[in-house]
């Protein structure tokens, strides 16, 4: 519909305009020196003409063409160029590979080692094709032929269910996934020993699907038997990257059971020796030497309030220690007046205590110190670690390792100032 004139056949009203501008042009006899091609005329004029959508929210009105096309254009996104030109290679490299594998299959049968490569390859492209039900079917595949050509107990086959597992927890099929990495512990313990830290790999994920599938009691004994095989060859150095991530771990059934409604659990009960053990203060740490300064900060928060809720007084040095733990990740999180405020809260438990601990005391005052120059207080920051300086060298001696805390940190304000 043009203005207020009667309707018209779209194709119509496109023809009116179209020679509508053919005759003006002639008219007047302009040369237009940046003309339109056909096709963008065409598209110029379509998108200020009124037409009447399908729509029933309309209301039977009359709007421009390029209103009408944003709002059925509105929130669906172009692939890009790039995805576009990737898909295409996918869908020809899986083309070429299922041709490979029929060809392959007719020459050397489907057990050859050819075969088990064509197949790898194929499941591969699946994967990245975003078809994983495919992939999967192929991996089944390869297993198969791995059975054959190495023995049901090969590691070849371990790995291949190990793979088949991982992948089908990232899918949340959680039986399939657990059914496999048992199948690969089976064939591993077999291989190796019980103890193998490979189980205690295997035994993280089982624990992690155990997790997904709701069952917090297995997940539980999964990740603790993965920890206690850990332990065996780390002890009593705890600090490395794979007792951390069991330890993270453990604390994401412990925090999901904990907040789940359903859960069969009396958790004070049954969480007595997990807690007692200092479980939390180590998942705690797990998460700060990741960088996941959040999570640290909320197990730290509820060992703190578990702490304060027995109100012993054996427990106000530990006590203490958590609040300089909540005011250190406080500053890597830039929170520096609550930093200083977990501080000064450590630094009078420490004061009021009966048998003051210097060396605590000071320890407390340098962790305010990096709050203090963090903060842009430099000259305070001095001040601090001078006086620590001070005080470490005369209880310690000028040698003993406190010390250089106060000396790199002390190196640090200077290094900004000067």
């Amino acid at each position: 519909k043009i203005s207020d004139g009667p309707a018209m056949l779209f194709k119509d009203v496109v023809q009116v305009k179209i020679q509508s501008q053919i005759d003006c042009r002639e008219t007047n006899n302009i040369n237009m020196q940046t003309s339109l091609e056909p096709n963008d005329e065409i598209d110029e004029l379509l998108a200020h003409m009124n037409v009447v959508s399908n729509d029933e929210e309309d209301d039977g009105l009359a709007k421009p063409f390029k209103d009408i096309l944003e709002i059925e254009t509105n929130g669906y996104e172009m692939p890009s160029p790039e995805y576009s030109v990737n898909q295409r290679k996918t869908l020809e490299k899986l083309s070429n590979c299922l041709d490979k594998l029929e060809e392959e299959e007719d020459r050397y049968g489907s057990n050859h080692i050819k075969t088990l490569k064509t197949v790898a390859s194929l499941a591969n492209l699946y994967f990245q094709k975003g078809d994983k039900d495919k992939g999967i079917n192929m991996l089944c595949k390869t297993l198969a032929i791995e059975k054959k050509k190495h023995g049901r107990n090969s590691i070849e086959v371990a790995g291949r269910h190990s793979k088949i597992g991982s992948i089908c927890l990232s899918m949340g099929k959680y039986e399939k996934a657990i059914e496999s990495y048992l199948q690969a512990k089976y064939i591993e313990e077999f291989l190796y020993s019980k103890t193998d830290p490979r189980i205690a790999a295997i035994l993280n994920q089982l624990g992690l699907a155990e997790l997904g599938r709701g069952d917090f009691d297995m997940a539980m004994d999964y990740l603790q038997e993965a920890l206690r095989i850990q332990r065996i060859y780390l002890a009593p150095n705890e600090i490395n990257p794979d007792v951390s991530q069991t330890l993270v771990n453990i604390g994401s059934v412990y925090y999901k059971e904990r907040n789940t409604f359903n859960n069969g659990r009396t958790s004070k009960d049954n969480y007595k020796s997990f807690i007692e053990s200092g479980m939390l203060g180590k998942i705690a740490f797990a998460h700060s030497e990741r960088g996941e300064y959040t999570m640290s900060t909320n197990f730290y928060e509820e060992l703190l309030q578990l702490l304060k809720s027995r109100g012993e007084s054996c427990s106000q040095h530990g006590i203490a220690a958590i609040f300089n733990c909540l005011g250190t990740l406080s500053v890597k999180l830039g929170r520096y007046v609550e930093a200083m405020s977990y501080h000064e809260q450590a630094l009078q438990i420490h004061m009021t205590t009966i048998d003051v601990n210097e060396i605590d005391v000071c320890e407390t005052n340098c962790n305010a110190g990096v709050v203090e120059y963090k903060s842009g207080n430099f000259e305070k920051g001095i001040e601090v670690f001078e006086n620590a300086k001070l005080l470490l060298t005369n209880l310690l001696g000028a040698d003993h390792p406190r010390l250089a805390q106060c000396f790199f940190h002390l190196g640090v304000i200077k290094s900004i100032l000067f």
